[in-house]
């Protein structure tokens, strides 16, 4: 199984996402950073569940019924 790697423009969309939650809530923002990093750790255990994305060969995972985030992610073989 190959690692999750997070590239630098999505580690600071994430930072940017969370800071801004964290403004209002930081029990919402540390409950939200966990569900985003929990999803995105699973990617690799089911790599073809996902819905195809925006963007040629990436993949999109809606990280809970009750945020309209997605995270968008593509398979690498390296």
């Amino acid at each position: 199984m190959l690692p999750v790697v997070w590239s630098l423009e999505a580690l600071d969309a994430l930072e940017d996402i969370i800071a801004y939650v964290e403004e209002r809530s930081v029990n919402a923002a540390g409950r939200l950073r966990a569900l985003i990093e929990t999803a995105a750790e699973r990617f690799p255990l089911h790599p073809y569940l996902y819905s195809p994305g925006a963007s040629r060969g990436r993949e999109r995972l809606l990280s809970t019924p009750i945020t309209s985030l997605c995270i968008a992610w593509r398979r690498t073989t390296s």
